[in-house]
């Protein structure tokens, strides 16, 4: 009866850290964001974003838009770093100088965050959920001051 009880309390902290050995595929939870979504930000304000998957990994371009004008745009490039086991981020946003470089990882199968890797004074840090293979939502923080929550609907799938 020892040497059972002892059997099941070694497969049991085998099964523990099996499980916690098993992380989630970054790559192809990625998948999630493919398509075009849009986010309504008052009563004149549009947000779009609309990703392909690129080889192994997504492009996409962000416009804003008020009034029907076009505000600003992002062009998106994400690919997986095995190395660090997170999806890198390259952004180059229209009305900026600046060529910005995220990283993006998933902490859940539905949660995750981008995080600038070079944080300056107009950093943006972005918490998101997936509330439904149609619905996400976004929060920004600006310079870990300001926070700005933001739901986006699934228009189509690309």
């Amino acid at each position: 009866m020892k040497k059972l009880i002892l059997l099941i309390a070694f497969m049991l902290a085998v099964m523990n850290v099996a499980a916690q050995q098993n992380p989630l595929n970054q790559a192809e939870l990625l998948k999630k964001f493919h398509g075009v979504w849009e986010c309504r930000l008052g009563t004149n304000t549009v947000l779009n974003y609309q990703y392909e998957i690129f080889g192994s990994g997504m492009a996409g371009i962000i416009v804003v838009t008020a009034g029907g004008e076009v505000q600003d745009s992002v062009i998106q490039l994400f690919g997986y770093d095995a190395q660090k086991d997170v999806i890198m981020l390259v952004e180059l946003v229209n009305t900026s100088s600046k060529l910005e470089i995220k990283t993006l990882r998933f902490t859940t199968d539905t949660t995750g965050v981008i995080t600038s890797s070079a944080p300056d004074d107009t950093y943006i840090n972005i918490v998101f959920e997936f509330l439904g293979p149609k619905v996400m939502k976004q929060t920004a923080v600006l310079e870990n001051k300001y926070e700005v929550k933001m739901l986006f609907n699934k228009k189509e799938t690309l």
